[in-house]
């Protein structure tokens, strides 16, 4: 309905404002209500990994820019805003002055490498059936070298009565 601001992964875990920006004339004479507004439509476009710029905005309904803006959101809230210049209009798109694209292009890098180093570790961690391996012997885990005398339940396994049998068979040829 918004945007894709609630997905099921990590997104960026805080965003930088410049001191610049928050030392200039459009920050310091802006109404401390704008400015609460600014910070919640960077906290969405950081949550929504959009660059700063919310495409479809300028059909949103009050509803929804209260949903995002907090409860005194609405159009005439952004149109504040605009006329802050601390967002400006792209046709229907809102674009967010002062949002760090870079620091998010940076975020985005360091997440995929992340998934790529995963999956290299996860490959290495298998064997060539995709099994699992031990790490320490480098064979299947959950495969030991022999099989255990007796089951977790008490009983004696197939390969332990099968052994048992044969050292009767011995001892019967008087071996």
């Amino acid at each position: 309905m918004i945007g894709d601001g609630h997905r099921a992964r990590s997104t960026m875990p805080s965003v930088h404002v410049s001191t610049a920006l928050l030392a200039s004339p459009e920050w310091l004479l802006t109404a401390p209500a704008a400015r609460g507004h600014w910070i919640c439509l960077l906290g969405f476009c950081a949550r929504s990994e959009n660059a700063g710029r919310i495409a479809g905005a300028g059909q949103w309904l009050d509803v929804q820019w209260a949903l995002v803006l907090g409860p005194s959101g609405n159009r005439a809230a952004v149109d504040t805003l605009v006329t802050e210049h601390l967002c400006e209009w792209c046709g229907d798109a809102l674009v967010v002055a002062g949002y760090p694209a870079d620091a998010e292009r940076a975020y985005r890098a360091q997440r995929t490498a992340g998934h790529k180093r995963a999956a290299e570790r996860a490959a290495h961690e298998t064997g060539p059936e995709g099994i699992p391996l031990d790490g320490i012997r480098s064979r299947p885990a959950r495969s030991p070298a022999r099989s255990p005398a007796r089951s977790p339940g008490g009983e004696p396994t197939h390969d332990a009565l099968r052994g048992a049998r044969a050292a009767g068979a011995e001892e019967e040829d008087g071996t």
